[in-house]
């Protein structure tokens, strides 16, 4: 049996290390077309340091977080510049790590590339 909020905390922290590695500079050694990813990702980690404080659970904030990143894919696919899908793709991390929760399955987290 699974603890949610302890697979909440997972998923919040996993979030909070894919927005810090996309702004070292050894993400970006090989390919230099990751270099649209710094952005959306300064501004993910800005809103996730707004948002962890010790009044909120994990839970809402991934829920806070979800509200961003579709707030954020929205308005990059409105725009006329070619997003980098950065938002979506952390969407669709957080659909299916809540989805697990809700099954009662542990949340699933991938390696984070070497730096």
């Amino acid at each position: 049996m699974i603890v949610d909020e302890v697979e909440y905390r997972k998923a919040f922290i996993y979030e909070r290390k894919w927005a810090k590695h996309w702004l070292t500079r050894s993400a970006h050694r090989a390919h230099s077309s990751t270099l649209c990813m710094m952005e959306p990702a300064a501004k993910t980690l800005r809103f996730i340091e707004s948002i962890d404080n010790k009044d909120k659970s994990y839970k809402e904030k991934i829920e806070l977080l979800d509200r961003f990143y579709d707030e954020q894919d929205h308005n990059e696919r409105s725009s006329k510049s070619m997003g980098s899908s950065y938002y979506f793709d952390c969407l669709q991390f957080n659909k299916r790590v809540c989805s697990n929760i809700l099954k009662g399955e542990p949340v699933n987290i991938p390696k984070m590339p070497r730096n």
